[in-house]
Order: C-alpha cells, then structure tokens, then sequence
C-alpha cells in the first residue's frame, strides 16, 4: 500500500490531546505485539527523525501497527488507516519543528512509574520505540556506532530500551530511580545525536550536509 511521503515545509498542525487519545485509541484495536502506542510511536518517529535519512514511507509507516511495507493494515477500513498515517505524519512533524533549533523545546512521551506519592520518569518503552527505528536506518548508523561520541549518547537509550541486556547492564536499570536518571539523560543524548548527524538543524552557521538535505525532502 502507497503511504504519504513526509514532507517538513507542510504547515501540520501539532496533535491535539484529543487527537493523541483518538490516535492511541486506534492502535490500541490492533491485535498483536508489536504495535506500537503513543509513547514507543514517539520514540520510533524520534528516532527516524534522527538517522542520517528518513526512510520511504512506505518502508517506516507499516511498522506502527507492527507490519511491514509488504503487509495489508490492519484495519477495517481505507479511512481508518488513512487516519492513522495522517496522524502519525502530523505527531512527526511536531517532534520534527522540537528537533530543530532550540533543543530545550523537545518534550518526548516519557512514561511515569508511582508508587505511593512517589513518581519516576520512565522512559523504557520510548527507548524501545527509538530503537525499532535504528533497527530499520542499522544501515545509515554502521559506521558511526563506535564512534565515542555516537556510543555515549546512545548508552541510555539502550540501556532503558534494549531486551535481553547483559546482567551488570540490567543491573544498572533494576529499580524506578535507576530508570528515572537514565531517562533524565535522554533527552541531551537526543540533542548530541541531531548534532552528530543533523548540524545545521541547530546551527544555521554550519555548513549544510547533503545527507541532510536528503533527510528533510
């Protein structure tokens, strides 16, 4: 199924809370594990956004509701999903305007952990959804993972977001305080990964990159 492309110069208007409720409200229907909600579809988009080139849509768009660009959606309807991928388009682009320029205007869907009148930020299913992006740009990242600066940022994100973590790594996210300074330190590590890949988005000083030209078309 052909999908919109992404287009940035779209004057989209940010989700609205209702339309936040109606979007999750549609995803949560869909049967299956590997659906994303609200919270990993922020991180997903996020991570898109950040990876040297956004993918055809009709590659990352089908992931949301857990397919794949072969796949039939899952709803009922044409409308329905034509729904969906308007959506979807319209909460990238928001996170896309947050990702340029003043970084401290990036406010990502981090989860919170109670206990009593104790709160944590959570950022664990964010992470997962950013990961599942860099999961499908793992060609554009290759040569960059070790790279000390890309490593360091992308540590809590993996650390929060990762299955199967080695022991002394699970160890170092055990607990809802552990798990609320790792999630503290996303978004900084957001801000290092735009600026390792994406310069002039906050830096118009900076020379333009080709390969950023070609992420925002």
């Amino acid at each position: 199924m052909k999908h919109p492309q992404y287009n940035p110069a779209l004057p989209n208007e940010p989700l609205g809370d209702a339309e936040i409720d109606q979007l999750d409200s549609l995803l949560g229907k869909i049967d299956g594990d590997a659906v994303l909600d609200v919270e990993s579809l922020d991180g997903y988009l996020t991570g898109l956004l950040v990876s040297p080139q956004l993918p055809a849509s009709d590659v990352w768009i089908s992931r949301i509701w857990g397919g794949d660009e072969d796949s039939e959606p899952p709803f009922p309807s044409g409308k329905q999903t034509k729904k969906v991928v308007q959506l979807a388009l319209r909460m990238m682009a928001g996170i896309d305007r947050q990702l340029r320029g003043d970084m401290s205007r990036f406010e990502p869907w981090f989860g919170v952990a109670e206990s009593g009148a104790d709160e944590w930020v959570d950022a664990q299913v964010w992470c997962a959804g950013f990961l599942l992006a860099l999961d499908l740009c793992a060609d554009q990242w290759q040569h960059d993972w070790d790279l000390p600066e890309v490593a360091l940022a992308l540590r809590p994100i993996t650390l929060l977001g990762g299955d199967e973590l080695p022991p002394e790594d699970a160890a170092l996210v055990a607990t809802p305080a552990q798990r609320d300074e790792w999630s503290r330190q996303v978004p900084e590590a957001i801000e290092a990964l735009v600026r390792h890949w994406h310069p002039t988005r906050l830096d118009p000083a900076v020379e333009a990159d080709p390969a950023d030209d070609a992420a925002d078309a």
